[in-house]
């Protein structure tokens, strides 16, 4: 039987984006090292979880990659969004760089499309080796 993309897969992967968000919303006063992890890991975590109840994600070592993933992806958009924020060549409005609260369109764009491609990078090599193996069992099992 092979993966196909369903509307339960979407809602399933949306809802995990949602479960991290809130929990990481309605966390209580953490120290700043944690409360800095907090959403990155939260949403790798929902994120394996899911791919866990869809039968893709087996594999107690890929769980624990896609959580570093999404950590070091939220670490890496802030630093690039901050970084394009103090040294961009281009105007911005005169509020913006004042503070990480009031960046720019650019520079969020920017740590944003950083951020989802490390990520996803990383869940698609995982994913993508599963679902590779499952087509080739298929193959062979058919003959």
């Amino acid at each position: 039987m092979s993966q196909k993309i369903t509307l339960n897969s979407v809602l399933l992967l949306g809802f995990a984006g949602f479960l991290s968000a809130l929990l990481a919303v309605c966390a209580p006063p953490l120290p700043e090292v944690i409360r800095d992890l907090l959403p990155g890991t939260l949403f790798g975590l929902n994120l394996s979880v899911c791919l866990w109840l869809r039968k893709i994600l087996r594999s107690f070592w890929k769980t624990l990659i896609i959580v570093a993933a999404s950590s070091i992806a939220l670490y890496c958009s802030a630093l690039a969004g901050a970084g394009i924020e103090y040294f961009s060549p281009w105007p911005s409005a005169p509020e913006a760089g004042k503070g990480f609260s009031n960046l720019s369109a650019t520079a969020l764009f920017v740590g944003g499309t950083l951020g989802v491609f490390l990520f996803l990078a990383t869940v698609l090599l995982l994913v993508r080796s599963v679902l590779r193996g499952q087509e080739f069992c298929l193959e062979h099992s058919a003959e």
